[in-house]
């Protein structure tokens, strides 16, 4: 890609706030107009994953929890951190088991993507599961999920009518119509 644009250079990088979720960093960068500025961003380079499990009706496994952020229960995808020393396929098989109960024989990499590229430098790696099989749900302490399988139309109609907000959900799906139609 030709771009015009320039690279920000770092002056320096402080770790603000931490803890085993988050980290806040404060950056002082220097900007192409030789401006100097103070950027604050969080978890400069994890990866996590996402993924979309598909039974054999073609249905997708869809999550419900409840975020506190935004104060209500969401519909979402299956998904988490990469782990120190953990593969994203070992990671996202790992929270397919403890997040909705579920074993998959196969495995497909839809593609990865940012999560928010303003603010974040973690990069979600985006699977399709099928092959499901029921196991024990070993969800975190913190965590209380509920699945349901929906088929594709009506998980189209979750998003255009605004139940499904997540985006790491929506770019898993549309990684996974995209790579359906090649």
């Amino acid at each position: 890609m030709k771009t015009k644009l320039k690279k920000w250079k770092r002056i320096s990088s402080k770790i603000v706030y931490e803890n085993n979720y988050y980290i806040v960093i404060k950056d002082k960068v220097l900007l192409p107009d030789g401006t100097k500025y103070n950027y604050y961003l969080t978890n400069r380079k994890i990866k996590a994953v996402v993924v979309l499990p598909v039974n054999a009706k073609g249905q997708l496994l869809i999550s419900r929890e409840y975020r506190h952020p935004v104060g209500q229960v969401i519909y979402q995808s299956v998904g988490g951190k990469v782990e120190k020393g953990e593969t994203p396929l070992q990671a996202v098989k790992k929270e397919l088991k403890e997040e909705a109960g579920f074993q998959a024989s196969r495995w497909e990499l839809l593609g990865n993507f940012y999560a928010n590229p303003s603010r974040t430098g973690t990069i979600f790696y985006a699977y399709m599961a099928s092959g499901l099989k029921k196991v024990k749900a070993e969800p975190e302490s913190m965590e209380f999920i509920e699945n349901d399988f929906f088929s594709q139309p009506q998980v189209e109609n979750m998003i255009y009518e605004g139940k499904i907000k997540e985006p790491f959900f929506m770019a898993a799906y549309l990684l996974y119509k995209i790579k359906g139609r090649r």
